[in-house]
Formats: structure tokens, C-alpha cells, sequence
């Protein structure tokens, strides 16, 4: 079947959107980006100021959606890809703190990709998030539940599945905002008590001897 995009339809698309998600500590995440429609009115590309924040460092991120059109219906893929960087910064942080897989980096040239884990699979991979199909003057698109957005870090380009990831959102939907004066940042709750957690957000009853945990909003591993 072949899918059609009229330039004249999906130029309403670009402008103002947020991505509203659940961050894997908790709470939720309500990001803002800029969306502009490409020439042939097939995808739209993105940009995040703050996609995610460490230590106070705000992160850019840019990607593609694509777009497909079939009759009335439109949906969009949030275009994730393991060949190229999203961030316009090197990452910051000390990279063995996200260490997944016995990796050893040097902390040197880390940059930051957007990519999926797919909860089926449970493979970490580039892909293509395509929202369900909703009528041509939708505003709101879901993401598939099954696959989780990762910002992964790694030395290298393209990415080469050595470095762990930092952040993870699940249950996200894109949102076209009419009037963006009142989005302005990333908010999270996370848990700031000094107690651990594991990744599924249980209490421990104390220090983990090994293993990955979250204290404080942050993820770190013991080996």
C-alpha cells in the first residue's frame, strides 16, 4: 500500500510540540522542541534546547519524525538512529558511571544518541517510533508503549553499544502546542531522599553490594 503526504496538509505540522513521557525514576518529563517541515513534507526535523539536563548541564538533542499520509489519516515516526549523534555537545559526565558491559572508555569524545529499547527484544537499537494513525488534523500522537527512548553515551560514531545509557522514557506521546509560552523546561519528579532504588523503583533496605541502582535521581553501578 502507498502512503501519500500533501506538503499542504502536513505544513500545519511544523511549529511548537512537547513530548510528554514518564522518565525511568519517575514522575513525569514534559520537553519542548521545535519541529520544521523538509521540503517534500515527509518528515520533520527536530530540536530539543534541553532534552535532558546532569548536574545542570542542559543537553540539545536533534532528530527526524517522519510523516505518512493515507487518505484522512496521518501518523508520525520519531526517527531514532544509531549512526548519528543527537546532541550538538559532548557529554559531560564521567562516562564509567554508565558503564554497561564491561566497557572501559578513556571519558574522551562521548557523545550523546537517541535510541530505543525494544521491551519485546530487550535489544537496544536504532529504529523508527511510529504513533498509531489518527485523523489529519490530529494534534496528539502516541509512541508505541513496547519501546522505551534511551539517551545512550558512547566514545565512538557511530554508536558501538559499549557505554551505558543515562536517561530512559517510556509511555511518550507528542503533543502540537498551540501557544508554547508556557513551556519552559524539563520537569522530573525523582527521588531525592538518599535512599536506594532498583531499576523497577523498589526501595532497598540498604546499600546494594553490586548491580545498578538509582539514589538521588541518578543511576550508578556497582561491580
Amino acid at each position: 500500500m502507498a502512503f501519500m503526504t500533501s506538503k499542504a496538509q502536513t505544513t500545519e505540522l511544523a511549529g511548537e510540540w512537547q513530548l510528554t513521557c514518564s522518565p525511568f525514576e519517575g514522575g513525569a518529563a514534559y520537553i519542548p522542541f521545535t519541529a520544521t517541515l523538509a521540503d517534500d513534507g515527509k518528515s520533520l526535523a527536530c530540536h530539543a534546547d534541553a532534552f535532558l539536563t546532569r548536574n545542570s548541564h542542559a543537553y540539545p538533542m536533534d532528530w527526524k519524525i517522519a510523516v505518512e499520509q493515507q487518505d484522512e489519516q496521518v501518523r508520525l515516526g520519531w526517527i531514532l538512529d544509531a549512526g548519528q549523534p543527537a546532541s550538538t555537545e559532548e557529554f559531560q559526565e564521567t562516562a564509567s558511571q554508565y558503564i554497561i558491559g564491561g566497557a572501559d572508555p578513556d571519558g574522551s569524545h562521548r557523545y550523546i544518541y537517541l535510541l530505543s529499547e525494544n521491551i519485546e527484544t530487550q535489544k537496544l537499537e536504532g529504529m523508527t517510533l511510529w504513533s498509531d494513525w489518527q485523523s489529519a488534523d490530529a494534534t496528539t500522537f502516541t509512541l508505541p508503549k513496547m519501546q522505551q527512548i534511551y539517551a545512550a553515551v558512547s566514545p565512538n560514531i557511530p554508536y558501538n553499544g559499549a557505554v551505558g545509557y543515562i536517561d530512559i522514557w517510556a509511555s511518550g506521546r507528542i503533543e502540537k502546542k498551540g501557544d508554547p509560552a508556557g513551556i519552559s523546561e524539563i520537569v522530573s519528579q525523582l527521588p531525592s531522599d538518599g535512599v536506594y532504588y532498583d531499576l523497577q523503583g523498589r526501595r532497598l533496605s540498604g546499600k546494594p553490594q553490586r548491580g545498578i541502582y538509582i539514589q538521588n535521581g541518578k543511576k550508578f553501578i556497582i561491580k
